[in-house]
């Protein structure tokens, strides 16, 4: 019987499903707000701090309210929780861990496109996203190879 209400417990695709689209949601009215600073400012002095607030929001918005709440606004929405294996709050640490592949690849990211933006320049505009992924390709499958 406890196997059965283990089972059910973890049982929550379709709400982290609708909880991650409910996030993204939160994270709308910002991404309005950026592409309207990228079309309509140019002074690197506004650009830079834009670029880096904007690249570590999302993370920052799940470590923190994984950490401090065990939840984002999505899961509170739909009803989900997290927890450590034990049962526990997660700690700090454990939000921190959880979301570190994103972290890496944010980071990453963030290295590539930032000269691009100390240019004044969009990096997710589709001329400046390509080179940005002809600049990192090679770099990414160097990883990739010495990984195997």
């Amino acid at each position: 019987m406890n196997d059965l209400v283990d089972h059910e417990r973890y049982r929550t695709f379709w709400r982290r499903f609708a909880a991650g689209v409910l996030d993204a949601g939160v994270f709308l009215p910002l991404s309005w707000l950026d592409q309207w600073i990228w079309d309509n400012i140019t002074t690197t002095a506004i650009l830079v701090p834009w670029f880096i607030a904007d690249s570590v929001s999302y993370f920052l918005y799940s470590v923190l309210l994984h950490g401090y709440f065990g939840q984002t606004v999505g899961k509170r929405l739909v009803g989900v929780k997290v927890f450590d294996l034990s049962g526990a709050k997660l700690s700090m640490k454990q939000a921190v861990l959880r979301d570190s592949v994103w972290i890496a690849l944010t980071l990453y990211g963030f290295l590539i496109e930032l000269p691009i933006v100390l240019e004044g320049r969009n990096p997710t505009s589709t001329s400046e996203l390509s080179v940005s992924l002809l600049v990192s390709s090679p770099i990414v499958c160097r990883s990739i190879a010495r990984a195997v």
